[in-house]
């Protein structure tokens, strides 16, 4: 597993953390997931133990229109990411 991807992944679920506790605003943790996609290795979401969370990553941002939040996808991403802080 990229560990490098793996640790971006996890930072991006501390900073939903900060989003749901309001320490950052809707568009900040945007452009945060933004950054997180765009610094990750394009093999990624070909490998088995990152897969979910980026895929989930890159529906979350796709839908996301301007400054809108998805929420539905919102939901989806943070479940994906928890399940990476199980992995060594």
């Amino acid at each position: 597993m990229g560990d490098q991807d793996h640790r971006s992944l996890l930072r991006l679920l501390d900073a939903m953390d900060d989003h749901f506790d309001r320490k950052i605003s809707d568009q900040e943790f945007l452009r945060r997931a933004d950054l997180t996609r765009d610094s990750m290795d394009p093999s990624a979401g070909h490998n088995p133990g990152l897969a979910v969370s980026v895929r989930a990553l890159q529906d979350f941002l796709s839908a996301s229109e301007g400054n809108l939040l998805p929420v539905e996808l919102y939901d989806d991403l943070r479940f994906a990411l928890a399940g990476l802080e199980e992995l060594p």
